[in-house]
C-alpha cells in the first residue's frame, strides 16, 4: 500500500510564459496543496531549505530563488540559482494524503506542475517527492536524500539518458518491508531540457491504481501500478526457471 503523504520536496524550477497580460492562477476545487509564487518571500515562509546531506557527505548547500522571468517578470516561479550544487526544498501539506480514502471514494489523485530549463541541462533533475508519513516528525531542515516517501515524479537528466521519473514506494502488507516500484520507461522527453520553454507535467493515478504521465497534456506513459512497475506488485502467476 501507498503510506500516507505528510510533506512534499521539490526540486524543480517553475517559470511560466505568456504573451498575454499575466494574472496570478486561481484555485478552485479540494486540492491538497496549490503553490503559485504569488511573491518573493515564499522561501523562509511555506518553503523551508534542507541543511541536511547526502549519504555521501555532500551538503544541500545550492541556492534557491523566487523570480519572474524577463518576458513575464510578474510571473513568479522556484528557482535554482548555482550550478554543480545539491538542491532542496520543502514545504508541508495542509492535511495528509490518504490513498486508502481516495480508493474508497473512487478519486484519482493528480500531481501537476510547470517546469523549465532556462539553460540547457546536461546532468540533473527537477522532480519532486511527496515525503511519507513517519514515526518520526518530518523536519525541512532534516530532509535528505534517505528521507522516506511515497512519490517520486518528474523530470531527469543525466548524458545522453532522460527520463519521467515515478516510483512508488510500496509497503508489503504481508511483511511490512517497503520496495521502490519504478514505471516503464517513457517516451522520450528530451527536447524539455533544451529547448529553453515552459512545460507542464502531470501524473494522474487512479483508484484502481491506474496512471497516467503527461507532458504538455500529451500522454507519454500509462499503465498500472499493480503490473506495470519494476519489480511488480503483482508479480506473474509463473516464475521463470
Amino acid at each position: 500500500m501507498l503510506q500516507k503523504v505528510a510533506a512534499v520536496l521539490v526540486v524543480c524550477l517553475v517559470v511560466a510564459q505568456n504573451e498575454e497580460p499575466f494574472k496570478l492562477p486561481t484555485l478552485s476545487g479540494n486540492a491538497f496543496f496549490a503553490e503559485p509564487f504569488a511573491n518573493t518571500g515564499s522561501i523562509g515562509e511555506a518553503w523551508k531549505l534542507s541543511t541536511s546531506a547526502k549519504g555521501d557527505g555532500s551538503k544541500f548547500d545550492g541556492e534557491w530563488g523566487v523570480e519572474g522571468s524577463s518576458a513575464s517578470p510578474e510571473d513568479l516561479g522556484l528557482v535554482v540559482k548555482t550550478k554543480a550544487k545539491h538542491h532542496a526544498i520543502s514545504a508541508k501539506l495542509p492535511k495528509s494524503v490518504d490513498f486508502a480514502a481516495l480508493h474508497g471514494d473512487q478519486k484519482p489523485f493528480v500531481v501537476q506542475y510547470e517546469v523549465k530549463y532556462q539553460e540547457s541541462m546536461e546532468c540533473g533533475g527537477s522532480y519532486l517527492k511527496l515525503v511519507a508519513q513517519g514515526e518520526e516528525e518530518f523536519t525541512s531542515e532534516g530532509f535528505n536524500d534517505k528521507s522516506r516517501y511515497s512519490i517520486m515524479f518528474g523530470p531527469d537528466k543525466c548524458g545522453l539518458d532522460s527520463k519521467l521519473h515515478f516510483i512508488i514506494n510500496y509497503k508489503n502488507p504481508v511483511n511490512g518491508e517497503v520496495e521502490e516500484k519504478h514505471a516503464k520507461a517513457s517516451s522520450s522527453i528530451k527536447e524539455i531540457f533544451s529547448d529553453k520553454k515552459s512545460h507542464l507535467v502531470t501524473l494522474i493515478l487512479e483508484y484502481d491504481g491506474s496512471f497516467e504521465m503527461l507532458v504538455d497534456q500529451s500522454i507519454v506513459n500509462s499503465g498500472s501500478i499493480l503490473e506495470n512497475m519494476t519489480p511488480a506488485i503483482n508479480p506473474s502467476a509463473e516464475i521463470d526457471d
